[in-house]
């Protein structure tokens, strides 16, 4: 049976607690070095039972975006990724280079959909094909292939419409998939998805509860 750098460090290390599950945490996990709040209060209260502390005082940025739809490819809704798409091309445009984001999502197909859509995009950018193509493989994808790296900036994409609420219901079934997305992020975390269905839902509460604001955005320039 395989286990996670993290849990053996955690099984040799003597000095720890046990959380509810019965699952040993050894101590450097109390004080947590990557995420500024409220990413590391989201991750504290879902996945260490408020037991890790924070090393960095300075506080980041966190907003939900209201934005639901139907699904047009399983968990894929088109509206989330226009929004998103929306969000990186302004971004890119800024800098003028990639930008340090992760777009990730729970589900393969929300996955294939942000790459088939903002490759479009990009082209029609004029940026070089080598750019592309190492943004579209580096920075999207679904949130366990992205364990162990980070970004500066994550946005997260729910997924699923009331049809395929079944899918959803899993993505938040146990705490790990959701502390993997939010800790992601060292700097900003964005949650793009339909507000009203996902903030009661377990796990998703507490990022509903620690965001700093929740927005409906409108999707002009991807609809000209």
């Amino acid at each position: 049976m395989g286990s996670s750098v993290q849990t053996l460090a955690d099984l040799a290390n003597p000095y720890g607690t046990f959380n509810n599950s019965g699952q040993w945490i050894g101590t450097p996990l109390w004080v947590h070095r990557r995420c500024l709040d409220p990413m590391f209060t989201i991750a504290n209260e879902i996945a260490y039972e408020n037991k890790m502390v924070l090393a960095q005082k300075e506080r980041g940025k966190s907003v939900w975006f209201d934005c639901k739809g139907l699904t047009t490819d399983r968990q894929f809704v088109e509206q989330q990724g226009k929004l998103v798409i929306e969000h990186i091309v302004r971004l890119w445009t800024n800098i003028s280079k990639p930008p340090n984001v992760y777009i990730i999502s729970p589900f393969t197909a929300v996955k294939d959909s942000m790459k088939q859509e903002l490759e479009s995009k990009l082209k029609d950018m004029n940026i070089s094909r080598t750019l592309i193509k190492n943004f579209l493989k580096n920075s999207i994808g679904t949130v366990h292939t992205f364990q162990g790296k980070e970004a500066d900036v994550v946005y997260f994409i729910t997924g699923t419409d009331m049809n395929s609420d079944s899918a959803a219901n899993w993505s938040c079934s146990k705490p790990n998939l959701l502390n993997v997305a939010v800790t992601r992020a060292k700097k900003e975390f964005y949650v793009v998805g339909d507000y009203k269905r996902f903030s009661q839902k377990p796990y998703y509460k507490s990022i509903v509860d620690n965001v700093d604001e929740v927005q409906r955005e409108n999707i002009h320039s991807m609809n000209k």
